[in-house]
């Protein structure tokens, strides 16, 4: 008679095997999650200082300022800028 493999662990090895299972994903999610709250804080830095240089209160007088302020424009919707 041959003995069942899954009978012959341990129970302790398996309770440790299934809790750093466990921890693996917890820690993988966990990760996850910091790394998006990191991103949007970048992302909220850029708004600001895009929201700052394309501000139409000042036009650009010239067409080169004009093409930047449409590009810094562009970018800020890009980051979805004023929308949280």
């Amino acid at each position: 008679m041959v003995a069942d493999p899954v009978t012959t662990v341990p129970m302790s090895l398996r309770v440790a095997l299934v809790s750093s299972f466990l921890a693996a994903v917890l820690v993988g999610v966990l990760n996850v999650g910091f790394t998006i709250y990191q991103q949007r804080q970048a992302d909220q830095r850029w708004c600001d200082l895009f929201t700052t240089l394309s501000a139409p209160e000042k036009p650009p007088s010239t067409e080169r300022g004009r093409i930047v302020q449409d590009r810094i424009g562009d970018m800020a919707e890009k980051l979805r800028c004023g929308r949280q």
